[in-house]
């Protein structure tokens, strides 16, 4: 039993338990003589949440030529456990801990993911220890799949953070968070995000880091961006630009990122989407290497239990182009908890083309800190 799939059975455990804490946990009262003070409560009430992901599937090259057919069958799987602990003290004070555990064809491991002290105020909050910032991350078409390598990154800077963060609250519409500290390779990382709300469901961040060694390209620089997202009854919409400078001898590195998506839905039914992400990664005295990824699906809500739907995929990576066709359905459990078969044709511009099926299992419970 590998490594991730036993957090998640831990965690099925545990989970019962949070509301089993709230109530054999005692509040903890002072003396009389300082019952009257603002400290004379202290209440310590553990929650647990969960980010959970499992893929389970397999690919076949050429499947409309079934000779050899099993042994041209690649088993796929991949799990992303993570679960946390977050203890309250008087919704002023919070302590955070949480596990990462990860498996796939190419790795398997378990680590510390999230762990700090957040003190909020009245004027925001303060944080300091160790936590995953992302930027240009919103989008619903990146991080549907799971089974997609862009699943759950943030398109302007992604990275395990540690040091102190801030979040100051300038006004109902408008906070200022920063952050200084370092990655995980201990490499010094300071920047800021400014979010505003131009109008009620139409907010816009602004984002700037500068990172001493990125952990993709092993260079130091800028990761600067705008992200703005639009959320309504019948409409949502997302669109990110980035742009990334590392002064890498003895090539610096500059990539630039477009995307934007909109989904419609025009009633409770009937969900449409579209997306398009550009990169363009350029090195000096090397040719420029794009990426162009487009897509196009169609949702149809049964119940609250049954959202069916199609999708239309067109990739060119460095020149090599692929459409993918497939099918899904969402079966909704219960909140929190979505198992989602799909299914998959690849036409590749060199070679036959491959089927995909299988399944994903989605468990997000409680929230993170």
């Amino acid at each position: 039993m590998n490594k991730s799939l036993r957090l998640f059975l831990i965690f099925l455990v545990l989970a019962p338990l949070n509301c089993v804490f709230g109530q054999l946990l005692p509040r903890n009262n002072f003396s009389d003589e300082i019952a009257g003070s603002d400290t004379a409560e202290l209440i310590f009430t553990p929650e647990f949440y969960t980010d959970s992901h499992l893929l389970a599937g397999a690919e076949i090259t050429d499947p409309f030529h079934p000779s050899g057919f099993f042994t041209r069958a690649v088993q796929l799987w991949k799990t992303d456990v993570r679960i946390g602990m977050i203890f309250s003290l008087n919704e002023q004070i919070k302590t955070f801990f949480a596990i990462r555990g990860q498996d796939s064809p190419e790795t398997n491991d378990i680590n510390l993911y999230e762990a700090g002290v957040k003190i909020n105020h009245w004027w925001g909050s303060l944080l300091f220890g160790q936590k995953r910032i992302q930027a240009g991350n919103n989008s619903i078409y990146l991080n549907d799949a799971f089974d997609r390598s862009y699943w759950d990154n943030g398109l302007i800077y992604d990275f395990i953070f540690r040091g102190a963060d801030a979040e100051i609250k300038i006004n109902n519409n408008s906070e200022l968070k920063m952050y200084l500290g370092s990655d995980l390779t201990a490499s010094f990382v300071g920047g800021a995000d400014f979010v505003i709300e131009i109008f009620q469901g139409w907010k816009t961040k602004a984002s700037g880091l500068y990172v001493a060694r990125d952990p993709q390209y092993n260079g130091f620089g800028w990761q600067t961006g705008i992200e703005s997202e639009e959320s309504y009854k019948n409409f949502f919409g997302c669109q990110v630009i980035s742009y990334k400078i590392f002064d890498q001898e003895p090539r610096p590195i500059k990539e630039m990122t477009l995307f934007a998506e909109a989904r419609i839905m025009p009633d409770e039914k009937f969900n449409f989407g579209a997306a398009a992400l550009f990169r363009k990664l350029m090195v000096e005295k090397l040719p420029d290497r794009n990426e162009f990824r487009t897509s196009a699906d169609i949702r149809y809500k049964i119940s609250d239990y049954f959202v069916p739907g199609l999708q239309l995929e067109m990739f060119d990576v460095a020149g090599y182009n692929e459409v993918h066709i497939g099918a899904f359905l969402q079966l909704n459990y219960f909140k929190g908890v979505r198992i989602v078969p799909r299914i998959r044709y690849i036409y590749t511009e060199i070679g036959p083309g491959i089927a995909f099926f299988g399944f994903e299992t989605n468990i997000v419970l409680g929230k993170q800190e």
